[in-house]
């Protein structure tokens, strides 16, 4: 599994959470997680 955090304009922290390659679970500021398809964020 690997971590990494963005930082946006706003100032709001998230973190992405990718398991298999599949999912990946993004964390905002307000603790709140929505899972989202790794396809809409390809890795490179």
């Amino acid at each position: 599994m690997c971590q990494f955090n963005l930082t946006v304009p706003a100032g709001f922290g998230k973190t992405f959470r990718v398991r298999k390659g599949q999912f990946i679970t993004v964390i905002d500021s307000e603790g709140s997680r929505r899972p989202i398809s790794s396809r809409l964020m390809p890795m490179t």
